[in-house]
């Protein structure tokens, strides 16, 4: 035991790092998608249902950990949100 305490001596261990993801690292669909979504002062798990998604893949659209959602799944996601496609895809 005393040469383990002594071979880690002065070695520090870094902060945890935070879930989050940077906003400027999320892709231009993530970002149109939480702003629609707050819009209408939905939860997530609100729109997920409203969109036969799952809450976590909505979660992961927000974020930019899923980038490419079928064109199917976009659909529904407007649809819930009642806007059109071109509001989440759109330039």
């Amino acid at each position: 035991m005393y040469r383990l305490r002594r071979a880690f001596q002065g070695v520090t261990c870094e902060p945890p790092m935070s879930n989050r993801i940077p906003d400027d690292t999320r892709g231009p669909l993530g970002l149109k998608l939480r702003a629609l979504r707050r819009g209408k002062r939905f939860t997530q798990a609100e729109l997920a249902r409203r969109a036969a998604v799952g809450r976590v893949y909505v979660a992961e659209l927000e974020t930019g950990q899923h980038v490419n959602p079928s064109l199917a799944v976009i659909q529904r996601l407007a649809d819930a949100l009642e806007a059109p496609v071109e509001a989440l895809i759109g330039r």
